[in-house]
Formats: C-alpha cells, sequence, structure tokens
C-alpha cells in the first residue's frame, strides 16, 4: 500500500482548516435565514396590530348600531378612546382615526348609506388600516350596520 502522507506533521492542521471553513458556510446560511425570519416577524407584527385596530374600531361602531348618522358622527368625533376627523360629512361619510395604543398606524373609516338601501337602513362599513410612515395598507374589515 502507498501513503501518500509519509509525514503527519501537517494533517491536523488541514483539518482543522476544513472544519473552519464548513463550520463557516453552516453560520452564513442560519444567520441569512434568521435575519429573513426577524424581517418577516416584524411585517406580521404590524399587520397583526391593524387587525386588532380594525377589530376594534368595527366593534366600537357596532355598539352605537340603530341610532341616527349625526349621532354617531358626533361619537366618532367626541371620541375619547381614540383622535377621530371626518374628512368628508356627506354620504358616504369617511373618518380618520388616530390611536394612541397604535401609533404608527391610522384608519379609514368608510360608511355608505347608499349601497344597501333597498334593505333599509343598512350602511356599508368599511375599515382599512395604514402604516402612518409609508401609507401602506395593514388590514381591511368591511361589514353592513344597521343606522337610521
Amino acid at each position: 500500500m502507498i501513503k501518500i502522507f509519509k509525514n503527519k506533521k501537517g494533517e491536523s492542521l488541514i483539518e482543522i482548516l476544513v472544519s473552519i471553513a464548513l463550520l463557516s458556510l453552516i453560520a452564513i446560511v442560519f444567520l441569512r435565514a434568521m435575519t429573513s425570519l426577524v424581517s418577516i416577524n416584524k411585517k406580521n407584527s404590524g399587520r397583526l396590530d391593524g387587525s386588532y385596530f380594525a377589530e376594534r374600531l368595527m366593534e366600537y361602531l357596532t355598539e352605537y348600531e340603530g341610532m341616527s348618522m349625526s349621532n354617531l358622527r358626533t361619537k366618532l368625533t367626541t371620541s375619547v378612546d381614540f383622535s377621530c376627523t371626518e374628512t368628508e360629512n356627506s354620504d358616504p361619510y369617511i373618518f380618520r382615526v388616530e390611536d394612541t395604543q397604535y401609533p404608527e398606524m391610522y384608519a379609514i373609516i368608510y360608511i355608505d348609506h347608499k349601497k344597501y338601501r333597498k334593505q333599509g337602513n343598512l350602511s356599508e362599513v368599511k375599515v382599512t388600516v395604514y402604516a402612518t410612515e409609508d401609507d401602506k395598507e395593514l388590514s381591511f374589515m368591511e361589514d353592513a350596520i344597521y343606522w337610521n
């Protein structure tokens, strides 16, 4: 049998260098996966908060189901739970809502009485939540609510 290495003094050094190179490759792959997971988690966290905000607003609106639109407008614009300004005061009604719980986002409430006029006093209600920094849509909810 022919021996390739007669002198084995450098063999352990080569093994160490190969193992360091392999560990470096594994570490690079692991770190890239972790950074992408962190960015995905941050993105989904904003969407989840946006869903909570939209759901909170929709529940707030359904609390006042059955009241007149003028009373609803007063409740929205004088709310202590959040800051609400009316951007259009005709049908459809559009409100901009900002909340101290979610300073990184705002919501637009769209109320249209015309869409379901044949079914009585049902109104189409849409709540869309946007990110404050780049106006990117984070969440959306839609419902039909009865108002006088």
